[in-house]
């Protein structure tokens, strides 16, 4: 009953925040009073608006934590700290379109689509788009050598 309470509480304040929050990413420790949230998406929307105000150079494009811990005893609420733990948090961020040079060097890769659901493809598409790029150089030098 409290996990799902709770669960309704963080999805109403997640939602816009986390792409497909379901309950089986909350794990509720009732004595221990820890709460644990795994495998979370990042939705950069919302992000990206903090990160626009801030007038940041960059944008979000994927983010995934694997787990935040968060520890509450409910007994000693108002005598003990609230501790709060993330691990493994990945983002992968790309320059902002307004902050950019017209120059074509600076924005090859600025509107690349990424792949929510699975970060590793994001990461190896990016090596082979920048593996390509420095192919098509290379290749343009030794014409003009010629």
């Amino acid at each position: 009953m409290f996990q799902k309470t709770l669960y309704n509480k963080l999805k109403d304040t997640l939602d816009d925040y986390l792409f497909g929050f379901d309950e089986s990413q909350l794990d509720v420790g009732y004595f221990g009073g820890n709460i644990e949230l795994k495998n979370l998406i990042i939705q950069p929307k919302k992000i990206n608006e903090m990160f626009d105000k801030q007038n940041l150079p960059f944008s979000l494009k994927a983010g995934l934590i694997a787990k935040v811990s968060i520890n509450i005893s409910a007994f000693r609420l108002f005598s003990e700290s609230v501790v709060v733990n993330i691990e493994d948090v990945h983002f992968i961020l790309g320059a902002r379109r307004s902050h950019l040079s017209d120059n074509e060097d600076y924005t090859w890769d600025i509107d690349a689509r990424y792949d929510m659901d699975n970060p590793i493809n994001n990461i190896a598409a990016m090596h082979d788009r920048i593996r390509s790029k420095e192919k098509k150089e290379r290749d343009e030098e030794v014409r003009k050598e010629k």
